[in-house]
């Protein structure tokens, strides 16, 4: 798939066309981008709470939008990002000088790419993980192509641990409504004012670097806070050029840095002891440095440079420093006290305009006071400084020139590499397609043998179905068959048990008749011996049977 509109939007930062596009959350592009990625890899952490639903969400490698904030060191992106911490890419990830290995996490291209304060967010949550070939941050940092100083990344992986704290579960609210300005959101989450990130950062400082003035009379109880190097609201709002933020914060004027500060977008680090002139000096904001002039002049960082030395050593891509210059061309060292509250910051701002007129004023008077010959001292000595300027300015401009031609010639290298890249991409593509087209074809023969073979089974099926039903039947004709030839034989088994009770009875008579036949048997033995003995008398008595004579 395409770039969508949402995520054009995302990566361009234009919050209404990512409004506008909601409906298209959740869609990736061919490499399983979504929007949300495109707006932490762009730095656009006001995008990042309309597009919470993606939080989660991985690329075709495993990668997350924390892991491309955390890449490229954008901070506030990887501040409201947290709940994905604790994810491992899935698939080894060529990048454009390196190459990181499935098992890779956020704090890992943190730590490789040097970005102090993102691996101090991160640490709490992904300290001790490991990569497919067993390293941990530590070791990415140790051991990284990139050119820098990470003696600040090295000190706080230097006893990484083991245990991981679970990762929070939402967007921190109040500072995800200070980004986005929502001010019903402040008010809602006021319970949480007063809190600090592990770099310090308030919901304050973020109103005020993304110029939300209206949500700072809201979070008034957190001015006068600064973060782990010391920077404050003002410094915040200094550094991004937001005047109505600066003219609202002046109860901050006076307060320096505490440590070193390096801003990831330029590289440049301001030594301790930097003010909020300073920095607006540095970057070329003069409404701020006028704003900021009365309280802060004369003021010197710890390396005992002036708003004056940071304007004119600016960064080159600032513009015309002319205004700034001029500004603080005659930089004193008295400094009115900062107001106590932003309701005062009107009537002191009348009355160092008052004084700046009347300042003026005098300056014509002594100027109307010199004689013709010190005019034209001063315009010679005028046009010297001016010669000499612009003698800086060409030098300068020339530094400058090859400065860019060095960096156009580096993209034009990088350009090329990442052009190859791109090309390998397409050609693995292309090849991914084809297999992928046979596969496809190869799925469909199986699909075609699977369907027959589905209705060759629902053939028999239905086959055996028929023969259930049929065997069904005949089993419970049986057993109504059973049911009957049992009945039958019970009744049967009656007949014979009445039979079998009457055979016994007659039994038992026959025992008597034939004992009752024995003794009647034995009587008449009896009886016949007695008549055989009784014709034995008579045989022996031939006279008969008569009373014999005495």
């Amino acid at each position: 798939m395409s770039l969508t509109d949402l995520m054009g939007a995302a990566m361009f930062g234009n919050l209404e066309d990512v409004k506008r596009n909601l409906n298209q959350v959740g869609e990736k592009s061919k490499n399983g981008w979504t929007a949300l990625m495109y707006a932490a890899m762009e730095g656009n952490a006001n995008c990042i709470p309309l597009l919470e639903r993606e939080i989660g969400m991985q690329d075709n490698c495993g990668r997350t939008a924390l892991m491309l904030a955390a890449s490229d060191g954008y901070t506030d992106c990887v501040r409201l990002l947290l709940s994905e911490a604790g994810k491992q890419t899935t698939e080894e990830w060529k990048g454009l000088l390196n190459t990181y290995p499935p098992g890779t996490t956020a704090l890992m291209l943190a730590a490789h790419q040097n970005h102090p304060d993102v691996v101090e967010l991160l640490l709490p949550y992904e300290q001790g993980l490991k990569d497919s070939e067993g390293y941990t941050a530590q070791w990415h940092a140790n051991n990284s192509t990139k050119i820098g100083d990470f003696t600040r990344v090295r000190q706080l992986l230097k006893n990484e641990g083991t245990e991981q704290l679970p990762p929070p579960k939402e967007q921190p609210p109040l500072m995800v409504s200070a980004v986005t300005g929502d001010i019903e959101g402040v008010k809602k989450h006021l319970d949480r004012v007063g809190y600090q990130d592990p770099t310090g950062m308030t919901a304050l400082m973020m109103a005020a670097k993304y110029g939300h003035s209206n949500c700072i009379p809201f979070l008034e109880k957190e001015i006068g806070m600064q973060d782990e190097d010391g920077l404050t609201a003002l410094m915040w709002a200094a550094l991004n050029g937001k005047t109505d933020c600066a003219r609202l914060l002046l109860s901050e004027a006076g307060k320096q840095s505490t440590e070193e500060r390096k801003f990831n977008f330029n590289g440049i680090a301001f030594p301790s002891g930097a003010t909020a002139l300073m920095i607006a000096a540095h970057y070329n904001y003069p409404k701020i440095v006028e704003l900021l002039l009365p309280y802060e002049q004369g003021m010197k960082d710890s390396k005992g440079h002036t708003a004056q030395w940071h304007a004119n050593n600016g960064v080159s891509w600032g513009g015309d420093f002319t205004r700034v210059h001029q500004l603080l061309e005659n930089e004193g060292t008295e400094r009115i006290p900062p107001p106590h509250n932003p309701g005062e910051v009107p009537r002191l701002r009348d009355r160092v305009n008052k004084l700046a007129t009347e300042n003026d004023s005098l300056k014509k008077d002594l100027s109307s006071s010199k004689n013709t010959l010190e005019e034209t001292k001063k315009e010679l000595s005028q046009l010297n400084q001016e010669n000499s300027s612009l003698k800086q300015q060409l030098q300068k401009a020339n530094k400058e020139n090859d400065i860019l031609h060095k960096q156009f010639e580096d993209r034009k290298r990088q350009d090329r590499a990442q052009i190859d890249q791109l090309t390998a991409e397409v050609s693995s593509l292309k090849q991914q397609l084809d297999n992928a087209i046979n596969e496809s074809k190869r799925h469909a023969e199986m699909n075609e043998d699977l369907r027959k073979a589905s209705d060759q089974n629902r053939a028999l099926i239905n086959a055996l179905t028929t023969e259930k039903a049929t065997l069904q039947e005949q089993l419970s004709k049986t057993i109504e068959d059973l049911k009957r030839a049992l009945a039958d034989q019970k009744a049967q088994n009656l007949v014979l048990e009445k039979e079998n009770a009457q055979l016994r009875t007659e039994s038992h008579d026959m025992k008597d008749l034939r004992r009752r036949l024995e003794e009647v048997e034995e009587e008449k033995r009896i009886l016949l011996q007695n008549l055989a003995a009784v014709g034995g008398r008579l045989t022996n008595h031939p006279q008969g049977l008569g009373t014999p004579t005495g």
